[in-house]
């Protein structure tokens, strides 16, 4: 009986294991994710100021697109 306890325990352990290996894939892919999101984001947003040769790129443009986003997100997105 208790090699049997001894055997779950080591299956409880192992399988324990895969899912705190699993979360944390999760967060570091979640991660990689945004980082990846935000870069992109970025670099839209400095490709259009420089097509448009505007030249400033401030608040009122952080602003004007937190509302698009907004409206096409359907939720706070900032």
């Amino acid at each position: 009986m208790e090699n049997n306890l001894l055997n779950n325990e080591v299956l409880v352990n192992e399988i324990a294991s895969i899912i705190t290996d699993a979360r944390n894939n999760v967060i570091k892919n979640i991660s990689i994710e945004l980082i990846n999101a935000y870069w992109n984001i970025g670099r839209i947003m400095v490709e259009d100021e420089l097509k448009s040769k505007r030249g400033e790129y401030g608040k009122n443009n952080y602003l004007h697109y937190r509302k698009l986003l907004q409206i096409n997100l359907e939720k706070d997105f900032f």
